[in-house]
């Protein structure tokens, strides 16, 4: 049953929001009653925080798998931002202001899960990208900073409320900017074939 809450609200509260669903609705929708939901959940904070705490959970698995993987170290840098990039797209409008408005908490959760996961991950794909001579060889902890810092501050409330961007479209062109700036040439042909970059551009 708690399981089958959690599946239900994190579709619902990811696209809709959820300042405006009542713990009443949700146990209508389910066919259970309110008490059931308590029973699981002490409040709607916690089932709101608890929805996304799974979701995060399951990327974190993902990520692991791609970086225990044998791809070379850009199509494991991309395969790590396509992930945390799935997480972010699935995040409305709607859910975005319920976070900022009534609980930033819970944005603060998602921001250092994406912190963490690009902190110890990041610069170990750019120091086997340097070996692998796809990368520059700039040192790891300045693009560290400049791809966290970068991402963080696009990929936020803020950022995507007050500006005329889609999420898909604010985190590709980060990632695009940041990736092209590191790249060796060798490495740009391979960026070139997995971002489906058009082979007459000149960068």
């Amino acid at each position: 049953m708690r399981e089958r809450i959690l599946t239900h609200c994190r579709s619902k509260f990811l696209a809709e929001g959820f300042s405006k669903t009542s713990m009443d609705e949700i146990a209508a929708e389910l066919k259970i009653s309110k008490k059931t939901i308590y029973k699981h959940f002490p409040s709607k904070s916690e089932l709101v925080m608890q929805t996304i705490q799974g979701l995060l959970y399951q990327k974190n698995d993902e990520i692991v798998h791609i970086i225990n993987s044998e791809q070379n170290a850009i199509e494991k840098l991309k395969g790590i931002f396509d992930a945390l990039l799935s997480l972010t797209i699935q995040i409305s409008t709607k859910f975005l202001e319920d976070v900022r408005i009534t609980e930033p908490e819970i944005w603060d959760f998602i921001d250092k899960f994406r912190t963490k996961a690009i902190s110890e991950n990041v610069s170990r794909i750019f120091e086997q990208g340097i070996q692998e001579k796809l990368f520059l060889p700039y040192p790891p902890e300045i693009i560290l900073t400049i791809f966290s810092n970068g991402i963080r501050s696009i990929i936020h409330p803020d950022f995507i409320l007050n500006n005329n961007f889609s999420i898909r479209y604010a985190s590709q062109t980060a990632l695009d900017i940041i990736i092209r700036g590191t790249l060796s040439k060798k490495g740009r042909k391979i960026y070139k074939h997995i971002a489906q970059v058009d082979d007459n551009e000149d960068f």
